[in-house]
């Protein structure tokens, strides 16, 4: 990633981070929920989401789930969570949440 597109990048955390936190305060959990699904779709016609959707055969994703889980349980907003916490979501909290029981 260039320098260039590095600092867009922190820019756009410290914008949507601000975004969020006003969903939260100001109106409710469906708000920020709305928030997060906006903010997944937008991260989807990223040039970084096309790049790896191309080379994914165009695959659909969860990511909103993701930052949804990682709201829900962790406490942490799509900017904030980093490389053990996304860890935590997709191999624990994620699978118990979309899997059903053997039958």
């Amino acid at each position: 990633m260039s320098n260039e597109r590095e600092k867009e990048c922190a820019e756009a955390k410290k914008t949507e981070a601000w975004k969020f936190d006003a969903a939260i305060d100001s109106e409710s959990e469906e708000a920020a929920f709305g928030y997060i699904d906006g903010l997944a779709e937008r991260f989807e016609q990223s040039p970084e989401f096309l790049s790896y959707a191309k080379g994914d055969g165009g695959r659909l994703t969860n990511i909103g789930l993701v930052f949804e889980l990682g709201y829900q349980y962790e406490g942490l907003l799509p900017s904030e969570l980093n490389d053990l916490d996304l860890k935590d979501i997709l191999l624990n909290i994620f699978p118990r949440k979309v899997s059903c029981p053997a039958e």
